[in-house]
C-alpha cells in the first residue's frame, strides 16, 4: 500500500508542477543539478579506480597467497 501511495504523491507533485510554471522550472534545475552532480562522481571515482583499490585491497606477494585468497 505503501508503495501505491508514493507513486500517487509523484504523480500529484508532477501535475501541481505542470500547473506551476516556476516548479517546473526550478524541478528541472533541481533535476539536472542531480544529473550532473551524479556524472562527476561516477567519473572521478572511475577515474582513480586503481588508487582506491589500492587504499582498500593490497595485492598478495606470493601467488600461493592470491590463489588461498581466491579459493
Amino acid at each position: 500500500m505503501n508503495l501505491i501511495n508514493g507513486i500517487k504523491y509523484n504523480l500529484r507533485g508532477l501535475w501541481f508542477s505542470l500547473r506551476t510554471p516556476g516548479l517546473l522550472f526550478w524541478g528541472l534545475i533541481r533535476f539536472v543539478m542531480i544529473i550532473i552532480i551524479t556524472i562527476l562522481s561516477a567519473s572521478l571515482i572511475l577515474i582513480h579506480h586503481q588508487e582506491i583499490l589500492g587504499l582498500m585491497w593490497t595485492e598478495p606477494e606470493s601467488m600461493w597467497d592470491l590463489w588461498l585468497w581466491h579459493i
